[in-house]
């Protein structure tokens, strides 16, 4: 049974429309390229209610950000599986599947001229098994070596270290990577259109995330030095990951 986000955003905060107009941005890449993109989240629709406005889409997973971190104590730490994924041969072939995936997927924005502008893990959605709700409690449980927890407790166990044990590996198998990457949240996203008509005053470093900015945003032009026929082009990336 399909599984589907609600998200609620406010018209006005403190008499900003930063959110509103975020949101007819997703609206509006949603309808445009949902529905064309292997790997681009799936938008269904959007409404209006009195002051605010909802977007309905489809949920895609567990996001790249929740399987890299868990939070312990005072923050956030490096889990088992990411860990599992950075040092064994197993854990290199889905890393390798997963950045392939999502170059495929800023790649068919490219070529439609849309930029994304704000790709960070919690917008990298669709990393989930594709064995299902029971396989992947399996899982979980036999990680946290835990096969006899109830079903409510095995929902309070940390999805995060999927990937980290035998079980794991033997459900994912050599040649299936049990991932299916979609890039979600266009709010930041530009093209002609939206340029000139949804950001009021333009599109800023304000609708992206400091921690993720490419260098570019963070230092201006004075990054990007050279003819533009030097710089990295994504088809040759998603050859070279191939």
């Amino acid at each position: 049974m399909d599984e589907f986000v609600l998200k609620r955003i406010k018209t006005q905060v403190q008499g900003h429309t930063s959110f509103y107009y975020s949101g007819l941005r997703e609206r509006y890449f949603g309808s445009m390229i949902s529905t064309s993109g292997e790997h681009i989240g799936r938008f269904v629709e959007s409404f209006d209610d009195k002051n605010d406005m909802y977007v309905v889409s489809f949920f895609e997973g567990i996001s790249l950000e929740d399987l890299i971190y868990d939070v312990k104590g005072m923050g956030p730490i490096q889990s088992n599986w990411w860990s599992w994924l950075r040092k064994t041969e197993g854990g290199r072939k889905i890393m390798q599947e997963l950045l392939f995936q999502l170059l495929k997927a800023v790649d068919f924005c490219h070529k439609k001229n849309i930029t994304h502008r704000d790709l960070k893990p919690c917008d990298i959605g669709g990393v989930r098994t594709v064995y299902g709700p029971a396989a992947f409690r399996h899982v979980i449980a036999t990680i946290a070596g835990a096969s006899n927890m109830t079903p409510n407790a095995l929902h309070r166990v940390s999805r995060r270290d999927v990937g980290s044990c035998s079980e794991a590996r033997r459900l994912t198998g050599d040649g299936v990577t049990g991932i299916h990457v979609r890039l979600i949240d266009f709010g930041s996203a530009v093209d002609a259109f939206s340029m000139q008509n949804l950001y009021p005053d333009g599109p800023s470093s304000a609708e992206q995330t400091f921690s993720y900015m490419p260098p570019e945003a963070l230092f201006g032009n004075a990054w990007l030095q050279g003819p533009a026929s030097a710089r990295a082009k994504y088809e040759s990336a998603l050859q070279h990951v191939q």
